[in-house]
């Protein structure tokens, strides 16, 4: 309980309550975005990092298109051409939902 209202009292006083609410809290919010990003990329536990863990599933990733491919009895040519095609719908999923989120985002008014 105590520490409950320790944080209110801080919060009560963090600048801006009047005018911006519970937004004034974004910057905050903004850097411990900042700082787990930076943690993931550069911050190891053990010998691993978010990024090592993806550059060695990549590799994997095309491994297995490729077995997939050699199994259904493809040519070097249309393995490639797999490999390029689902790396393009890939692209293609991250941009569609970044259109969906930007179709989702309504305009302020004041």
């Amino acid at each position: 309980m105590r520490l409950r209202w320790g944080l209110g009292k801080i919060l009560d006083a963090w600048p801006g309550k009047r005018y911006f609410g519970a937004y004034r809290l974004m910057p905050l919010f903004f850097i411990f975005g900042g700082l787990v990003e930076f943690a993931m990329i550069h911050l190891s536990v053990g010998n691993v990092n978010f990024y090592d863990v993806y550059k060695r599933k990549h590799p994997e990733q095309v491994a297995a298109l490729r077995k997939k491919g050699i199994a259904a009895g493809l040519g070097e040519e249309e393995i490639a051409a797999s490999v390029q095609l689902e790396a393009e719908a890939q692209l293609k999923f991250i941009s569609g939902y970044e259109e969906y989120l930007k179709t989702k985002a309504a305009p302020v008014k004041l």
